[in-house]
């Protein structure tokens, strides 16, 4: 959030550098220069920040000012996602992985998607807090889909504002103040749509390792078409094989089947997809340990890390380190 609010302080005609300091972010910087802010430090900077500038709205005008680069391998694997309710489940999974204090909530029910926020820590301007990330939801929202894209309602815990218009005009849709927490709710055929054009905008590097990837392959194989499918689903974290022969409009013995004429199983499959990828990202300095293990569909980075020493016998840290030297 500090590439947002670095741009909200540029709209308020104030020098971001005077709230953070360079070594935290700098847009001139690359993930490799940056040390990570903790949350209690982003708290601070948070609180200086709302009570400099005292806006009732500032909140969803922090939200409203992310862009995919703030969230670095998340916020690509966001914009390439096949639909907005692929992007939100892989938003959800990326943040249990980074952070322990703010958990994310995804209720579906027929006919709507509900989003919802829970700050496991006291923080000052609470509202503020939960209505940027709403509003971020919104905003990375509509870089996918379209800027037509409306909630059906948004619920704010805080209280009713002076002015409501500010949260009306921005999330489109009828928004209730006074409610018992903080969710916005979309229509399920809008967050089901496949969007067909959502990898225009796929990091440079995620996408020459995937190319890189399938180029030595027959594309005319059932191994080529799935690992391509492995790919796009990884950061999911939820590939299966019974998910991959439907995503292949196939069954699941079937598949099986095909992938042994090959001499292929899901799992050997699986397997190199991440190995050769792992490769590539552990080699750019621009993604995290973290964010690697997201984009292969680990549940952590310990997990990503003894798969990674199986694999090639030292640690991604240890990859790295020799690289540098």
């Amino acid at each position: 959030m500090l590439g947002a609010l670095w741009r909200l302080l540029e709209e308020k005609g104030r020098n971001p550098e005077d709230y953070i300091p360079r070594y935290n972010y700098h847009p001139d910087h690359g993930a490799a220069d940056i040390h990570r802010l903790g949350f209690e430090e982003f708290i601070q900077l948070h609180n200086r920040v709302a009570n400099e500038v005292q806006e009732p709205a500032l909140g969803l005008q922090l939200g409203a000012c992310v862009h995919p680069s703030h969230f670095g391998a998340m916020g690509y694997a966001f914009l390439a996602s096949s639909s907005l309710r692929t992007a939100f489940y892989r938003s959800q999974r990326f943040l249990r992985m980074v952070h322990g204090r703010l958990v994310a909530r995804i209720d579906e029910a027929p006919g709507h998607m509900r989003l919802a926020w829970d700050i496991n820590a006291p923080v000052p301007f609470p509202h503020h807090f939960a209505e940027s990330r709403l509003a971020a939801a919104l905003t990375m929202g509509r870089m996918n889909f379209g800027k037509e894209l409306r909630p059906l309602e948004v619920t704010l815990s805080r209280k009713t504002p002076e002015d409501p218009t500010p949260w009306e005009r921005f999330f489109g849709c009828p928004v209730r103040f006074g409610g018992n927490d903080d969710c916005i709710t979309f229509a399920e055929k809008d967050v089901k749509r496949v969007l067909t054009a959502s990898n225009r905008e796929l990091v440079r590097l995620h996408e020459e390792a995937v190319e890189r990837h399938l180029r030595s392959m027959d594309r005319s194989g059932l191994v080529y078409r799935a690992r391509a499918m492995l790919v796009q689903e990884l950061p999911t974290g939820r590939v299966t094989e019974e998910a991959l022969a439907e995503r292949l409009n196939t069954t699941q013995r079937t598949l099986q089947r095909r992938l042994r004429d090959e001499g292929e199983t899901f799992r050997s499959l699986l397997t190199r997809v991440r190995k050769d990828l792992a490769q590539h990202y552990v080699r750019e300095p621009d993604y995290r340990i973290t964010e690697i293990a997201f984009l292969l569909g680990f549940s952590d980075t310990s997990a990503f890390s003894r798969a990674y020493r199986d694999w090639f016998g030292e640690s991604p840290t240890m990859t790295r380190s020799a690289q540098r030297n």
